[in-house]
């Protein structure tokens, strides 16, 4: 009997070596080409060059990448190589393609038969995303209902993003979200390590007292905090640690800038008030750093006590403390190999048959 092979049209979000963007795209594209059963159509978008606005993506120039990504997916569909039993997986559902690939599948009988997958990371779902801290609420919610209610999957980072998802999109009706699955996000520590050119991690002997914040900063993320953090800090101990933001200063290659910055770091630190799972602090204890984070958002999940500490939200002592205790540890971080694994976790479904795949979400399970 001939082998199925299942086509996967695969939509990533346009690579910056600055950001995991640039990652995704290789290892989405390259995990899923090695199943035996799956075969990759990379859609690409038309580059605009890295990123310049302070946000995950620059506000215009995304557009022009997602923009031309979908006009290069009708293409497909328009030469009839969108088949039965194919997949469609956008690695980021907020984009023209999401509605795109929704309009041409079903208006060509094809629901049921091609699966469309679609990753949330973020969007006005969450509170303090910058799409609804700016006001996009009052429309971009509907967006979003529409489309995580026409796509087959919906993947996510954590269960608190599946939370969001359907405490704001399902109005919290648990039967509505059983195709929201949380797979995390992949971080590999080998890819890691090699970028901030180590082939293991740094000693934690021969490790200076650094703290650092990996995350952009933007109001979300709370860089203020850091610094009442590191005022509150001296005050009690003194100045016996370094603290660094790594977007200060730039130089370089800025991706193995960012993590140079974090490799030989004791702590990465957080304070962010929007977090679907927190990339920035999975690298850094990828790279052998103990992570301090508020205990909200996805971060009780992530974090581990082997991996870290969790203080009570906006209590500048109590984060302080949770400082002290990383800096004072005598070992690095245990990096959870879980997080190897989320392209995997995702395949179990796109491995399948569209229609057999929603009866693999049943068997599976999509709240684990």
């Amino acid at each position: 009997m001939a082998r199925t092979v299942r086509r996967v049209f695969l939509l990533p979000i346009e690579p910056f070596d600055e950001r995991y963007t640039e990652q995704w795209y290789r290892w989405w594209r390259d995990e899923l080409a090695a199943f035996d059963e799956v075969e990759v159509v990379v859609v690409d978008g038309e580059p605009v060059g890295e990123r310049r606005s302070g946000q995950f993506l620059d506000v215009v120039d995304t557009w022009v990448w997602k923009g031309t990504q979908a006009a290069n997916l009708a293409r497909h569909f328009q030469r009839r190589e969108v088949r039965d039993g194919d997949w469609i997986l956008l690695l980021d559902f907020w984009g023209p393609a999401t509605t795109a690939a929704l309009y041409m599948r079903d208006l060509m009988g094809l629901r049921g038969r091609v699966g469309i997958a679609a990753f949330a990371h973020a969007g006005a779902f969450d509170p303090h995303d910058y799409l609804a801290r700016t006001g996009l609420t009052r429309w971009a919610l509907d967006v979003e209902r529409g489309w995580v209610r026409g796509v087959d999957l919906v993947l996510c980072g954590s269960r608190w993003a599946r939370s969001l998802i359907a405490d704001h999109l399902f109005d919290g009706d648990p039967a509505e979200v059983r195709h929201v699955v949380p797979t995390g996000n992949p971080v590999h520590q080998r890819e890691v390590l090699a970028l901030a050119g180590r082939l293991v991690q740094v000693p934690w002997d021969a490790r200076p007292r650094k703290v650092v914040f990996p995350h952009r900063l933007s109001p979300e993320k709370d860089p203020d905090f850091f610094r009442r953090v590191e005022e509150e800090y001296r005050d009690r101990w003194g100045d016996d640690a370094v603290w660094v933001r790594t977007r200060d200063g730039y130089t370089g290659d800025k991706r193995r800038d960012y993590y140079g910055r974090m490799a030989d770091a004791r702590v990465v630190f957080s304070s962010a008030h929007q977090e679907t799972f927190g990339i920035a602090m999975q690298e850094g204890v990828a790279l052998g750093a103990w992570a301090v984070a508020p205990n909200r958002c996805s971060y009780p999940e992530v974090i581990s006590p082997t991996t870290g500490f969790l203080y009570e939200p906006d209590d500048v002592g109590g984060a302080a403390f949770c400082v002290r205790m990383a800096l004072e540890r005598d070992t690095c971080a245990r990096f959870d190999a879980y997080h190897e694994d989320a392209i995997t976790r995702a395949a179990v479904f796109l491995r399948h048959h569209p229609a057999d795949a929603l009866r693999v979400l049943h068997v599976v399970g999509s709240g684990s």
